[in-house]
């Protein structure tokens, strides 16, 4: 932590107030207090070391787009981790949907070519094939922080 940093910036209120008045580093020290627990959380739900850093990453971008809703009714702690747990069930959705899509595909080649047996479908999906799919479906706010 930087020395500039003085004690009281410590503190999760402090933090917050700073970082509505745009400070950024007050919201990068705040969220460098929780990274290792929103990890530990995302790679928990996710499976994949891949998905959680990205997990994290975007939980940090939409806690600081959305900080001015949090009410201060709970600890920030909390609110932090259900924008990580808001985040990681859009991943599994993603990853849900490009299942879906791709199970699909296999099935329109089946019934295309009667002579593309599942066998073969299997064995590509066995050499290690992914499929990425970019689906137009955003979370509100991400990409974008408005007065900010």
């Amino acid at each position: 932590m930087p020395d500039a940093i003085s004690q009281t910036y410590l503190d999760d209120d402090n933090l917050i107030a700073n970082g509505l008045q745009g400070d950024q580093e007050a919201f990068n020290v705040l969220f460098s207090k929780y990274r290792r627990l929103l990890y530990s959380l995302a790679s928990r739900v996710l499976h994949s070391h891949e998905e959680a850093e990205d997990a994290v990453q975007n939980s940090a971008l939409l806690a600081f787009c959305k900080l001015p809703s949090f009410k201060h009714e709970g600890a920030f702690r909390s609110w932090l981790v259900r924008v990580l747990i808001d985040v990681a069930l859009f991943i599994l959705q993603e990853r849900e949907w490009a299942a879906r899509i791709l199970r699909t595909d296999q099935a329109r080649i089946r019934v295309a070519d009667p002579n593309y047996g599942a066998n073969k479908i299997r064995s590509k999906s066995q050499r290690g094939t992914t499929l990425t799919v970019s689906l137009p479906i955003s979370i509100s706010g991400f990409g974008s922080c408005p007065n900010r």
